[in-house]
């Protein structure tokens, strides 16, 4: 006996994630500088170790969905291996919002709790026109000889 279909009213969340907002930034960036300098964007499930475990049960923090992280760098093709790591976002792919944004630029590794894709797409932009990551930017691009065409 064949089972209903009830599948069939569910239809895709309009939801823009993360990595999505990420990654158009990445586009945007890399159309403008070609293989001169790339920003890269990778995913990759968080690993909690034990005592990350132990330590959200006493907290009484769910962990049974565990964090998706999404990473964005700077790479230089032309300097070997060079890769100076910018953004950070942490969140379930199931309730990406809130999640969680870190500039990974300063040595606070800044800490932004954004509860909608506005707010993290927002947050993304002010790191990305900040002054200190426009000033390495610029020093990188003289570095890899980027000229303003």
């Amino acid at each position: 006996m064949e089972k209903e279909d009830f599948w069939k009213s569910i239809k895709a969340s309009s939801i823009k994630m993360p990595a999505d907002i990420l990654e158009e930034y990445a586009t945007t960036f890399n159309k403008r500088f070609g293989n001169f300098v790339v920003l890269e964007t990778r995913g990759s499930k968080e690993i909690i170790d034990d005592w990350a475990k132990d330590l959200n049960r006493a907290l009484g923090v769910d962990d049974t969905e565990p964090n998706y992280i999404i990473t964005m760098r700077l790479l230089a093709p032309s300097i070997k291996d060079y890769s100076l790591p910018i953004i950070k976002i942490r969140f379930q792919i199931s309730n990406p919002y809130p999640c969680s944004l870190f500039n990974l630029m300063n040595q606070e590794q800044t800490l932004v709790e954004c509860n909608d894709s506005d707010q993290l797409d927002k947050a993304i932009y002010a790191m990305l026109s900040e002054d200190g990551f426009i000033q390495k930017l610029s020093i990188i691009l003289a570095q890899v000889g980027f000229r303003e065409v």
